[in-house]
């Protein structure tokens, strides 16, 4: 996957963060306007990928991701590729996950270049069936956390790399 597009403009935006590259040497279509527009596209992303899950559309979540990009699930699976992402969560959906409920938290978007910025979230689910053995049984809320590498190319910010980490609830008073 180093070759796909995408991951070669994430190198070279990062040759450039590094100092290695020239910023000239970016087509104009990486470059986003202002911050708070960069800011906007990535809530736009975030609200509508809780808009996806909320109806179930696999596909529609996963389109948020570039074509070649890497995901490790809350149970540390590594996806790697838009359609292994939709494929596996197509299942999640269509079964356990089947009704579920997502809601997300921005907490924090830090910019390493106008086109690069990691994303952190909370993320919330609930009204699941069931979970895999170590996660909370149907009836509570599954809390994690978010990661997201997104990378602004061909006029959208797309999600490169992302890791979902479960959240225990904190253990009870004693």
């Amino acid at each position: 996957m180093r070759g796909t597009p995408i991951r070669r403009t994430l190198l070279r935006v990062t040759a450039v963060f590094l100092g290695v590259g020239l910023p000239w040497a970016f087509p104009a279509a990486l470059r986003c306007q202002t911050s708070a527009h960069n800011e906007e596209g990535i809530r736009s992303v975030l609200s509508g990928m809780e808009a996806a899950w909320n109806r179930g559309d696999a596909k529609a979540w996963a389109g948020y991701f570039a074509p070649d990009a890497e995901y490790v699930d809350v149970a540390g699976t590594l996806l790697e590729g838009r359609d292994r992402i939709e494929g596996r969560h197509a299942q999640l959906l269509g079964d356990m996950l089947h009704g579920s409920h997502l809601t997300q938290k921005l907490w924090k978007i830090r910019f390493l270049r106008p086109e690069i910025a990691v994303v952190d979230v909370d993320l919330e689910l609930y009204g699941y069936k069931s979970l895999p053995k170590g996660f909370p049984t149907s009836g509570a809320v599954l809390s994690a956390r978010l990661k997201h590498v997104m990378v602004y190319a061909i006029d959208r910010w797309l999600i490169v790399d992302s890791q979902n980490t479960y959240v225990p609830p904190p253990p009870p008073p004693e």
